[in-house]
């Protein structure tokens, strides 16, 4: 497991985020494995809020700092996308992932607003 793997590696939080960054925001990384990198770091969010692996806790702030260009970038794959089923479901997960961050309340909520917003913008 990816996020297991991070959280082990906490004390190099700030170089492994801007690795999942890096491989989040190349213009030629296909929508399917941006959307499996949104999912490692919805994991990695989720297990280190409950973890109590010293240093766990930098991922929060690490993440949230790249999440605006992050989420610029999916909106343009999310404008690349020809397929209208596609697109729709890409937006679809994109959205849930945005929803669940909102429920444990992981991130301002003017935040998850403008991350939503720029996705939507691109639907």
């Amino acid at each position: 497991m990816a996020w297991r793997f991070c959280l082990d590696k906490a004390e190099y939080a700030v170089e492994i985020t801007e690795i999942i960054t890096e491989s989040l925001t190349l213009p030629n990384t296909g929508a399917h494995k941006k959307l499996a990198r949104l999912f490692l770091l919805s994991d990695i969010l989720y297990n280190s809020k409950i973890s109590s692996v010293k240093n766990s806790s930098i991922y929060r702030s690490e993440i949230q700092k790249n999440l605006p260009d992050i989420f610029e970038s999916f909106a343009g794959c999310i404008k690349k996308q020809t397929d209208v089923k596609n697109k729709e479901r890409l937006v679809k997960a994109v959205y849930r992932v945005l929803d669940v961050w909102r429920e444990w309340a992981v991130f301002p909520e003017r935040l998850v607003v403008q991350l939503r917003g720029a996705v939507n913008g691109a639907a």
